[in-house]
């Protein structure tokens, strides 16, 4: 607590730099916050210094809540956004931020999956691969003597 209250005092006077004062400060107890689940303690000190995140920082924030609520298995939807999210968010902003999350959604979805290859198409890539580095290394050895003639 004792980082929470320099952080507050820091903006509270004027301090240059809120943001990363507040980067710092989210960073080092992101950890222990997560843990222990007590996000309303720090709740107050967010509300109060939202006003210095610009628009990117709370896309990044509200985006961030749409991918722990789908990791949960929750559908992220406005009225759940919006009650989830550290600051006040308007509809607008919850609906854009929700409709790039299920577009990012759908290219991850779309990405090919790795082939699994048989042993043997394995071992037939793994010797290709073998053969090349040889031949790459009789090059290299080819030259060395060169150099060293």
């Amino acid at each position: 607590m004792n980082a929470l209250f320099y952080c507050y005092n820091a903006i509270k006077i004027g301090a240059k730099n809120k943001q990363l004062i507040l980067l710092i400060f989210l960073k080092s107890h992101l950890a222990q916050i997560q843990l222990l689940g007590k996000i309303s303690n720090y709740l107050a000190f967010l509300t109060t210094i939202v006003i210095f995140m610009n628009d990117k920082e709370k896309f990044e924030t509200l985006f961030a809540v749409c991918k722990s609520l789908a990791e949960a298995g929750q559908t992220p939807s406005v009225g759940i956004l919006r009650g989830k999210a550290p600051f006040k968010v308007s509809v607008l902003e919850a609906i854009e931020v929700i409709k790039r999350f299920n577009q990012h959604q759908q290219r991850e979805a779309e990405k090919p999956a790795p082939k699994a290859l048989s042993d043997k198409e394995r071992i037939v890539e793994l010797e290709a691969r073998v053969s090349q580095l040889e031949q790459a290394i009789g090059v290299m050895e080819a030259r060395l003597a060169k150099l060293d003639v």
